[in-house]
């Protein structure tokens, strides 16, 4: 930690004791993660301790050195008058003859001895605050030099390499300058020199880096043994995005990524590398979905400027389409206001949800369902490394549930698994919360036979026994229409008397109620 000026005495006691444990490898965890967290600690008030000497040294800067030259004559003329000379000599026991020399600049006083004629004017009112403040300012300046030096840890040496100036030159009137104009000029050269160094370490993104790895690493449940022996048990490919958080969909015979969110993380890998953290705000519009978080945080993080030699940063909202159509109307002026400096993803299962205004701001990606095909070698892959029994209908029931998710394959895969290892078409509906195709199949055929009564009851033990959601009991009808026998005609109409009946759901329906109008529905179609 050369660059924060930090040595192993700073971290702990026994210098030799931290030495072992850094050079030879050898530490428990516990002594590990202690290191980690004192020299975070140390780090960050360290960072504090620059931050605050920046404003010293910006506030040097602001001296203006021809109204500090007027006051410093001013104030020298008033030792002229014997008077006060005298007065100056009993108070500071600086001698009368020294005193007319610094009269008439025959000498010059030394900073420690302009701050005692500064504080004896003062005190006898031959000299106003204003004054007195802005010379005190000189005294200041030597006390931030010789504060920054040891903060950073610098020699004069190199601080000489900046200004141009004798190294011995710039100790000596940090130490004990003569007070004259040059010196002042040179002092504030060395001013400049040192906030470029206190910037060049607050803005150092290798340091910044290494101390967000340290602050993980002193957080993180991280355990490590030492490595016996390595074997080769077999080949097998292996695909690492590295993205925190998200799953990994890759298919087909080379590096697809097929997962829309993972997409886009991978983009903003690509784009800005180790530091793609910093220039990406994701959100999941589903949870942050009002006007209030549109204007508040994705505004203040579309405002400001990428960080590092980038062009843009990204913005990347999941689910937009649960946004309501204040805050996408919102978002649309942000895209719109900042699109110089920041670039947008917008994730969402239905792209009809999303504004016009929106979607002719971006370009639009499809991700396609998986094949059925590609569904089957999934759920062959997961039954045969789980070692479960799994039959055709069940393998099937799978796949139209699913439609082409695989998340849903393998969670579908896992809730059943912990049920039973021999997994059918029935243990698949149950962990679904869904209706058999063909308990569906038999409710319509009742209403379509003219046995109303029957059908209201199995729709009756659907929802309330078995504790089905209506819009997933309407989604299966919608599916067990199109295998009915009935001419296409009564189909079409059908078909429209669901889509009303799901619509009505939506909107706080009973759907117990709103079913029951759609099977009387069957009943008048099969009439006609």
């Amino acid at each position: 930690m050369k660059r924060l000026n930090i040595k192993y005495a700073d971290l702990f006691n026994n210098e030799k004791k931290l030495e072992y444990l850094f050079e030879r490898n050898r530490g428990s965890p516990r002594k590990v993660k202690e290191v980690y967290r004192r020299l975070l600690k140390l780090s960050r008030k360290k960072i504090s301790l620059l931050l605050e000497l920046l404003g010293e040294l910006e506030d040097m800067l602001s001296i203006d050195v021809e109204k500090l030259e007027k006051d410093f004559n001013e104030t020298l003329k008033l030792i002229g008058n014997v008077a006060i000379r005298k007065i100056i000599e009993k108070d500071t026991g600086i001698r009368s003859d020294r005193l007319t020399e610094y009269f008439k600049h025959k000498r010059k006083p030394s900073i420690r001895t302009l701050l005692k004629l500064l504080k004896c004017m003062k005190t006898i009112k031959v000299i106003d605050n204003e004054i007195y403040s802005n010379l005190l300012r000189l005294y200041r300046m030597v006390n931030v030099i010789r504060k920054c030096k040891l903060i950073l840890g610098i020699s004069f040496t190199e601080i000489e390499k900046e200004v141009g100036a004798k190294g011995a030159s710039v100790a000596y009137r940090a130490r004990n300058s003569t007070l004259s104009m040059n010196s002042i000029r040179e002092n504030l050269n060395v001013v400049m020199a040192m906030k470029k160094a206190v910037e060049s370490v607050i803005h150092d993104r290798l340091l910044i880096d290494f101390l967000e790895l340290i602050d993980f690493l002193q957080k993180s449940q991280i355990f490590w043994d030492e490595v016996k022996e390595v074997s080769k048990v077999g080949e097998t490919m292996t695909y690492d995005i590295e993205i925190e958080g998200s799953h990994n969909f890759i298919g087909g015979e080379g590096f697809f990524v097929l997962h829309n969110t993972t997409c886009a993380l991978v983009i903003a890998r690509e784009l800005y590398g180790d530091s793609w953290r910093r220039n990406i705000l994701s959100m999941n519009a589903s949870d942050a979905r009002g006007i209030d978080v549109i204007r508040h945080q994705v505004k203040e993080f579309a405002r400001m400027k990428a960080i590092g030699d980038v062009p843009f940063k990204i913005i990347l909202l999941d689910e937009c389409d649960s946004m309501t159509p204040d805050a996408q109307q919102a978002l649309r002026r942000i895209m719109e206001d900042y699109s110089n400096i920041t670039r947008f993803i917008l994730i969402a299962n239905y792209s009809s949800k999303i504004i016009d205004p929106i979607q002719s701001r971006c370009a639009v990606f499809r991700f396609k369902a998986h094949t059925e095909e590609a569904m089957r070698k999934f759920i062959e892959r997961i039954a045969e490394k789980e070692k479960l029994k799994i039959t055709e209908d069940g393998i099937k029931a799978i796949m139209d549930i699913a439609e082409g998710d695989l998340r849903r394959v393998a969670n579908l895969m896992q809730a059943a698994s912990a049920l039973t290892k021999n997994i059918d078409e029935e243990i698949v509906y149950e962990v679904a919360s869904l209706a058999k195709p063909k308990d569906i199949k038999e409710m319509l055929n009742l209403a379509l036979n003219g046995k109303f009564k029957e059908a209201r009851q199995k729709l009756f033990d659907m929802i309330i026994k078995q504790g089905l959601a209506g819009e997933d009991i309407v989604k299966q009808i919608h599916k067990e229409i199109y295998k009915l026998d009935i001419p296409d005609d009564a189909k079409i109409k059908l078909i429209e008397k669901t889509g009303e009946c799901e619509f009505r759901i939506s909107e706080g329906g009973d759907p117990l109620i709103q079913l029951e109008a759609l099977l009387a529905q069957f009943l008048l179609a099969s009439k006609r």
